[in-house]
């Protein structure tokens, strides 16, 4: 059977000031169900740019297709 996995990503905290005093944010996950690199799902939000403190607020939707069994399914940030 065929699923969908939803995952909301909210906000990110004490993001490392890369940039010297600011910071680009940005999420990116890999749905991987079978171990094989051409299987992958990816998506992204979009940036939050210039994050001077770390912190970023997100209200952003990600869907995964499943297909059940999954032998060996990971999920990557």
């Amino acid at each position: 059977k065929q699923y969908e996995m939803r995952v909301v990503i909210w906000d990110m905290r004490e993001v490392p000031l890369v940039d010297g005093d600011s910071v680009d944010i940005f999420v990116k996950a890999i749905f991987d169900p079978t171990g094989w690199t051409q299987d992958e799902q990816v998506k992204e939000t979009d940036t939050h740019s210039n994050s001077q403190d770390g912190f970023g607020q997100f209200n952003w939707r990600m869907k995964f297709t499943v297909n059940m069994p999954c032998e060996f399914p990971r999920l990557k940030f």
